[in-house]
């Protein structure tokens, strides 16, 4: 029970000691209640840390089953024996008294109804006796000849075991004709088997191997009953603004903000001056090269680079390119800043001016490998299922290549491509533009890439977002050529072989009139490809423009090597446009004891009908 204060009295207990020295603005004044006699206080408990909450991550796993061949069921059969004929030319004479006769004595026999006596010959040398099975017969009455039908076929027969004869008793006196020797006797003769009919044979095709890939889960959209162009509707407080960019000198008045929808593309600050440090080194190995120019080109008809070097007579010679043989070229490493290109010295070349001389030296990237005049031709049917991805990917596999396939992948069925004499890039080639596609090789590793021509189909690039959008700052110079087409709205794919496929593609919003030249190849087994090679084709009908830009290349102000099939924006003073990156050429040159590096930009413009 707590104790009762007197309310005019204060219980103020002075608890410290009289010796401690107190600080004068401290009072040792204990003015609450009295607790030396309450529970004490517990310590307080440490507070349980909440787990974060994790992220739900959805994985998808996507097999694909070939159908398998139909099994037959083989029927029951039956083997029929053909009768066998004996044939017996028979001369019947006088029976012959016999001496000798035996005293038989027999047991009563069984009644015989119209029986016949019965004049048995010598028989004659048996000579290669078989052995015979004999199934047990039945009792014969009133029968004269017996009629055999072919027997079926018995099934686990047992061996007959036939016991000894008993000793015959009390035998009646018998006579019997002395044997005729038989005269055109045939010869009896055993057919072979006959064929089994009816029965089938079961083939089972092997399943398809899918693609070891991850495929992400597609979502079913949230329902809304308004549309956004833009998606779902972000929260006010948390605006998607890409904070990430690279450090890069952007103009007080143009911040690159990504005030649109859905826009992920890199952009170069429009300014009055750039300031652009190259750097140019070669190598041979463990030689150092110093070029005096250099240059690195690519398109889409092609599947490599294309590099040269121009070196003085000292580097040169010290290379030794001239005893190279077919196959031990020597490899040369040129790197242009941060991009190195690796090729194959193949040509050489020298230039004499002025009592000057120097050498070029050209060749092709470490892919070119692959082409005829190193790899041999291959021959035969591909004859199990496979993706085309997956027959892209046996061309280069134990070769020391690797191969990424970036466009759409269907089954080809087997028996249906054929290898007639083609290399492994012939072959990659070839199913790549099968499908509206082109092959693009690494510019430093052996390494190959299988992309879509048209990213997005041409009547959709000049809306399109762009990666990359290019102010009137920083090109150097820009030049191109108009070329006019009937634009055509349908063309017709389909396969040629056992599993074929056919499609009409036709541009959406038209009656697919007129139509460009039809489509056909080995491969078509898939609708898909058949899409895809349609709108490749029709992308490159109507009017084009193709525009050749020269560009510097500064990776600082987001202006590396031009990626080929990108799409890019050019900000030109009359307007904007998207073209689609066709190729591109990487010169080196000196000015003044500097380095330059230029590049030149082939792009696809399309304007319409």
């Amino acid at each position: 029970m707590k104790q009762q204060h007197n309310p005019q009295k204060l219980a103020l207990k002075f608890a410290r000691l009289r010796r401690e020295n107190q600080s004068g603005q401290h009072l040792a004044l204990a003015l609450g209640r009295d607790t030396t006699h309450d529970t004490p206080d517990l310590p307080p408990q440490p507070e349980v840390p909440i787990a974060p909450r994790k992220t739900v991550v959805g994985m998808d796993y996507a097999a694909s089953y070939s159908a398998t061949g139909g099994v037959a069921t083989c029927r029951t059969w039956f083997d029929f024996a053909k009768p066998l004929a004996f044939e017996f030319s028979v001369h019947d004479v006088d029976v012959i008294e016999i001496s000798g006769c035996l005293n038989v004595q027999s047991e009563d026999l069984a009644r015989f109804d119209k029986s016949f006596a019965t004049n048995w010959g010598n028989a004659p040398d048996v000579s290669g006796c078989l052995k015979m099975d004999t199934p047990a017969l039945h009792d014969l009455h009133n029968a004269q000849s017996a009629h055999w039908q072919p027997s079926q076929r018995e099934q686990a027969c047992v061996a007959t075991a036939t016991s000894s004869a008993a000793k015959t008793q009390d035998c009646a006196t018998s006579n019997y004709a002395a044997s005729v020797e038989f005269v055109g006797c045939t010869a009896q003769e055993t057919s072979g088997s006959q064929a089994i009919h009816a029965c089938q044979k079961t083939a089972l095709g092997k399943a398809p191997q899918v693609p070891c890939e991850w495929y992400p889960i597609i979502l079913p959209p949230p329902k809304d009953e308004r549309t956004r162009p833009c998606g779902e509707r972000p929260k006010g407080n948390a605006v998607r603004l890409n904070m990430s960019r690279h450090k890069v000198r952007y103009s007080p008045t143009q911040i690159p903000l990504p005030l649109s929808c859905n826009v992920d593309f890199k952009q170069i600050p429009p300014l009055d001056t750039y300031m652009i440090l190259n750097k140019i080194t070669a190598k041979c190995g463990e030689i150092a090269l110093n070029p005096l120019s250099a240059s690195a080109r690519a398109d889409m008809g092609g599947y490599c680079w294309m590099c040269e070097l121009t070196l003085p007579p000292d580097d040169f010679f010290a290379l030794n390119l001239e005893q190279t043989q077919l196959g031990q070229e020597k490899i040369i490493e040129l790197a242009i800043n941060d991009d190195v290109f690796v090729f194959m010295a193949e040509n050489i070349s020298d230039n004499r001016r002025f009592a000057q001389r120097n050498y070029t030296v050209s060749g092709r990237s470490l892919t070119a490998k692959l082409g005829a005049d190193y790899a041999l031709g291959r021959n035969g049917v591909i004859e199990q299922d496979l993706y085309a991805s997956q027959i892209a990917q046996q061309q280069v596999a134990d070769l020391g290549f690797t191969l990424e396939w970036k466009t759409v992948d269907w089954l080809i069925q087997s028996n249906t491509y054929t290898l007639t004499d083609k290399s492994p890039i012939a072959v990659i080639m070839d199913l790549a533009q099968a499908c509206g596609a082109f092959v693009y090789s690494h510019p430093s590793e052996p390494k190959l890439f299988v992309l879509p021509k048209w990213r997005e189909a041409a009547w959709n690039v000049p809306t399109a977002s762009p990666a990359l959008i290019v102010p009137s700052n920083i090109i150097l110079q820009i030049s191109g050529q108009k070329n006019v087409q009937t634009q055509c709205h349908g063309v017709y794919v389909f396969g040629t072989g056992q599993h074929a496929k056919g499609a009409h593609v036709v541009r959406s919003g038209s009656d697919g009139l007129p139509e460009t030249s039809a489509l056909s190849h080995a491969v078509y087994t898939d609708l898909i490809a058949c899409q895809a090679a349609g709108v490749a084709a029709l992308s490159k009908t109507g009017t084009h423009k193709s525009e050749t830009i020269t560009l510097p290349v500064a990776k600082k102000y987001n202006l590396g090597i031009a990626e080929i099939g990108r799409i890019w924006r050019f900000n030109e003073p009359n307007g904007a446009w998207n073209a689609v990156i066709q190729g591109v050429s990487v010169s080196v040159s000196v000015e003044g004891d500097v380095p330059v590096v230029k590049q030149t930009v082939t792009a696809d413009r399309y304007l319409g009908t």
